[in-house]
C-alpha cells in the first residue's frame, strides 16, 4: 500500500498522510486562501474589535466609528476607498454588489448606507491598483473619528489638488 505525503494539490484539495492528518502549517496556508476565511481574533484580544456585529451603531458617542473589514483585512476607511470622480472635481465612494452599485461623495453617508446592506460590499484598489468589489467579513472594527476625518482631508488634498 502506498501512502501519500501530506500536501495540497494545485486544485486546492488536501492529500492527508497515512494517519489522515495534514500538518498545521499546510492547513493554515489552505484556509487563508479560502474566499470565506475571516481571521480569528483570539491571537490579539486587544485589537479593539467587537465580538458581535454592531452595524446598528456605526458612530459611537465617544468619537469612535465602527467600519467593516474585508476578508483580506482591508478596512472601509477613506484612504482605501475614496477616489476622484471622472470628469468632476469631487471624490467618490462606491458601495454595493456588482450591478447594484451606488456612489457617494460623503464618507459618512456611504458608511450609513453600507451599514444598511445585508452584506457590506465596496470598491477598493487591489495590489495592482485595479478597483474591485470586496465583501465585509467578521466583526466591524473600531476606528477613531478623528483619524477618519484626517484621512478624508488628506484624500481631498491629494486627489483634488
Amino acid at each position: 500500500m502506498e501512502f501519500l505525503e501530506p500536501s495540497i494539490s494545485n486544485d486546492g484539495v488536501f492529500h492527508p498522510d497515512h494517519r489522515q492528518t495534514v500538518p498545521a502549517e499546510e492547513a493554515r496556508q489552505w484556509i487563508t486562501h479560502r474566499r470565506s476565511f475571516c481571521v480569528s481574533r483570539w491571537k490579539n484580544l486587544v485589537d479593539d474589535q467587537y465580538l458581535e456585529d454592531v452595524r446598528d451603531e456605526a458612530i459611537t458617542d465617544d468619537g469612535k466609528i465602527r467600519v467593516p473589514q474585508a476578508t483580506e483585512g482591508d478596512l472601509f476607511v477613506p484612504e482605501k476607498i475614496m477616489r476622484s470622480s471622472r470628469g468632476k472635481r469631487s471624490l467618490t465612494i462606491t458601495i454595493g454588489a456588482k450591478g447594484h452599485e451606488r456612489q457617494f461623495s460623503n464618507y459618512y453617508e456611504a458608511l450609513q448606507a453600507l451599514s444598511e446592506e445585508e452584506i457590506a460590499r465596496w470598491r477598493r484598489p487591489n495590489a495592482q491598483g485595479h478597483w474591485g468589489i470586496v465583501r465585509g467579513r467578521g466583526a466591524w472594527v473600531v476606528v477613531s473619528k478623528a483619524e477618519i476625518d484626517r484621512q478624508i482631508e488628506d484624500r481631498k488634498k491629494t486627489l483634488l489638488s
